[in-house]
């Protein structure tokens, strides 16, 4: 599926929290089609020019994260215009990074960085198609949500 996307993390240690990721497009001519494949290690929120996609809230279905990884699906050909576009990615701890020692989590072999992956594969009217992925040039930042999990305290704000 993720052939030519490469997986973003921009922490540098388990604990950094959560991110925010982003990347402006240019669409030249109308969309006949778009479909977006994505995960993120943790929880992920996705937007497409500032506006949410789905109703979903943290998706990203958990894991035995070293062997397997589910990945979402979406159409967002309603959500790209032509001309300028921003993706963005809200990635979260969830059970991916540190939550806490619940369930013996602290010894799970899978835990590491918040990270992410996505393609975007564009259907133009004339027929032509592009494929967009996730590459260094995304930019990265903190978040102001700083710990988001499954425990009972969800979010927390710093």
């Amino acid at each position: 599926m993720f052939e030519k996307a490469k997986w973003i993390s921009k922490g540098t240690k388990r604990d950094d929290g959560s991110r925010l990721f982003r990347k402006s497009i240019n669409i030249e001519k109308p969309v006949k089609k778009a479909v977006m494949n994505t995960v993120a290690l943790g929880y992920g929120e996705y937007t497409i020019n500032g506006k949410k996609f789905t109703d979903e809230v943290l998706s990203t279905p958990f894991t035995k994260f070293d062997s397997r990884t589910l990945y979402l699906t979406y159409d967002v050909t309603d959500f790209l215009n032509e001309g300028e576009n921003v993706l963005g990615v809200f990635a979260g701890n969830g059970w991916y990074n540190d939550i806490g020692e619940v369930w013996h989590y602290q010894s799970a072999t899978w835990r590491n960085n918040i990270k992410f992956i996505m393609q975007l594969d564009i259907e133009y009217t004339d027929g032509t198609t592009e494929v967009l992925v996730t590459d260094e040039s995304w930019e990265s930042s903190a978040a102001k949500v700083r710990f988001a999990d499954g425990s009972e305290s969800m979010l927390s704000v710093s």
